[in-house]
């Protein structure tokens, strides 16, 4: 029974036909001349119409998943890319599989390694006309910490039961990082945000992160009408409750004037739990009953 056929096969079998078809009308040269070599190479009705059925089936199958997309830029991996040249005693390259050792340290001599990786038995490292290639932390991952919590790292490498060759290597940095896995702290200045970048979500974030007994709420209160009025009496309480009266701003900004109530704390109108404002009207217009106002917040005070 034949097997069925994919559509490159038909494409490549319709190919060769097609060519077979053009040798056939054409005059065979043993030495062609350079021009008529020329005119191969340009436009015919002929192999434009090819090249146009090419590229069209080309976009279907990669439509239909048949040619893969680029797949997307994968997360930094951790590893580190490193090259060395091995040559015994007398000065001559050499090619064998060694066993291999390689370490980090925070200084060009002494101390622990902060990590260390060996390259064994079936692992161990093919050396070719004294030329090696690893990737450091493909076998025992490099912590984080490691490449964050030092500003200098050198490595350090024994090759079977030698001792550890010296001096050992201080790594460098690269030119361009496709993405950076951490930022350090503080590295981010206020030079480096955008007018307009920190959103109403991300403010308070970063506003508690600078100080950590510092408290921030914020929230939308909608204002029911149900009386005509210039005025409206608005209660914006706070969960958790604040340690202390907070500082309190609204929004839009009408003026108004904390109303000073007896039902909470005697005469405090403004406490921890819930502070009770009312607004007013500044442009002489006035509220109609069942209408609404909302008012956005933002509260500001220790924990």
């Amino acid at each position: 029974m034949n097997e069925p056929k994919s559509l490159l096969i038909h494409l490549g079998e319709a190919l060769d036909h097609y060519r077979a078809e053009r040798r056939t009308v054409a005059i065979e040269q043993t030495q062609p001349e350079p021009r008529r070599r020329l005119r191969h190479l340009l436009p015919t009705p002929g192999n434009v119409i090819f090249t146009l059925v090419m590229i069209a089936v080309l976009l279907w199958a990669q439509s239909a998943g048949a040619v893969p997309f680029r797949a997307e830029s994968a997360a930094s991996t951790g590893t580190i890319a490193y090259q060395g040249r091995l040559a015994n005693s007398a000065g001559a390259p050499i090619t064998d599989t060694l066993s291999m050792s390689f370490r980090l340290y925070s200084a060009v001599t002494g101390g622990a390694p902060l990590w260390s990786e060996q390259w064994t038995g079936s692992n161990g490292v093919k050396v070719s006309d004294g030329l090696f290639n690893v990737m450091l932390g493909s076998l025992t991952p490099i912590p984080q910490s490691v490449i964050t919590g030092n500003s200098t790292l050198f490595l350090g490498i024994t090759v079977g039961t030698d001792d550890e060759m010296s001096p050992r290597v201080q790594l460098g940095s690269v030119p361009f990082a496709v993405q950076a896995l951490t930022v350090p702290d503080g590295s981010v200045t206020t030079a480096k945000i955008a007018d307009g970048a920190v959103t109403q979500i991300k403010a308070p974030l970063l506003i508690e992160s600078v100080e950590g007994n510092t408290q921030i709420q914020k929230g939308t209160v909608r204002v029911n009408v149900t009386q005509n009025t210039q005025e409206l009496d608005i209660t914006i309480d706070f969960t958790p409750n604040f340690s202390a009266k907070p500082i309190l701003v609204l929004q839009p900004a009408w003026d108004y004037t904390p109303y000073v109530t007896t039902a909470i704390h005697g005469s405090i109108f403004c406490n921890g739990d819930k502070c009770l404002v009312y607004i007013r009207r500044t442009d002489g217009g006035t509220w109609q009953a069942g209408q609404f106002q909302t008012l956005d917040w933002i509260a500001v005070g220790q924990k």
